[in-house]
């Protein structure tokens, strides 16, 4: 049986943001990352906002969020970094019709790296060498996990993309994001009691397991 999470100390928020709203309501100067703190991040994340972003750009500005990522690792700047990523992929698709363009390729691999990053794999991982503790004095680890629902608002509308190397990149997030419990089915779907429809079918980790899209701004609970 898995052990629940430690509680979070930061909001964890039933949608996603508006990420303006999130780049300028958030303390960077507060936020540790692998090279100090991040109060220069702002710098970085406002150019990922401009509307005529390219695909380039977009990419020159991923990559130099390098120290919120640096050697795999989830830092103070990280959770709020990948909230402010998911909700510009949600709002992009959403002006795409539902679809990807080349920038919103680029920010949902981005996210399905940082997937990998916090997934039950890694925990356990992690409990191995810290005596079953890991989650204990990562403070910032607990928070990027609370975060998984939310995330995973961001990313499943691309599971049905036209394009399979978009869908492989949205499953590989997909599945390590619904890994949160709020995400796992309490009870086997009936006629009668239809399934959230942001919850996947299965639990994690069964190799066939189907997940279903959710509309990124979709505030219903899941099962």
């Amino acid at each position: 049986m898995t052990t629940p999470d430690p509680p979070t100390d930061r909001p964890v928020p039933e949608a996603l943001p508006d990420p303006s709203v999130l780049l300028h309501g958030t303390n960077w100067a507060s936020l540790e990352t692998a090279t100090g703190t991040a109060r220069k991040l702002p710098r970085v994340l406002i150019r990922l906002l401009e509307p005529g972003l390219t695909v380039p750009e977009a990419r020159k500005a991923l990559d130099a969020l390098e120290p919120v990522r640096h050697q795999d690792t989830i830092y103070e700047a990280t959770p709020v970094t990948a909230l402010f990523v998911a909700a510009l992929l949600a709002r992009r698709t959403t002006q795409h019709g539902m679809q990807a363009d080349g920038v919103c390729v680029l920010l949902l691999a981005w996210l399905a790296g940082v997937a990998g990053d916090c997934d039950d794999a890694c925990v356990a991982a992690g409990n191995r060498y810290f005596d079953g503790n890991y989650l204990d004095g990562y403070p910032a680890m607990v928070a990027m996990r609370a975060l998984r629902p939310a995330l995973y608002r961001a990313v499943s509308p691309l599971l049905d993309h036209t394009e399979a190397a978009v869908r492989d990149t949205a499953l590989a997030a997909a599945l390590a994001f619904a890994e949160h419990p709020a995400l796992a089915p309490t009870e086997t779907p009936s006629p009668t009691t239809p399934a959230s429809s942001c919850a996947p079918t299965t639990r994690s980790g069964a190799a066939s397991r189907p997940l279903t899209p959710c509309a990124p701004g979709d505030t219903t609970p899941p099962a």
